[in-house]
């Protein structure tokens, strides 16, 4: 399936599937701020958590959700998760 990228799931947030101690485990939102800014660019609560096309598990806040549904990397919820 050449040309093709996968959307990955995304699952109402679980702190099961986030490393203790971590951003995500706090139920605050790790998708903003993950790429060098902040953590406190984003202190919203955490709606999603979504593995990166890497496998690594984020959390998302609302914000978070949608922009990422909208450029069809994730799963909107309760599609597939």
């Amino acid at each position: 399936m050449l040309g093709t990228r996968a959307t990955n799931l995304s699952y109402p947030f679980d702190v099961a599937h986030h490393e203790p101690g971590s951003v995500a485990a706090t139920g605050r939102c790790s998708w903003h701020g993950w790429d060098g800014r902040t953590v406190e660019s984003c202190s919203t609560e955490a709606v999603v958590s979504f593995q990166d096309s890497h496998g690594h598990w984020h959390s998302g806040c609302a914000e978070a959700l949608t922009e990422l549904v909208e450029r069809g990397e994730i799963q909107a919820l309760g599609q597939g998760g």
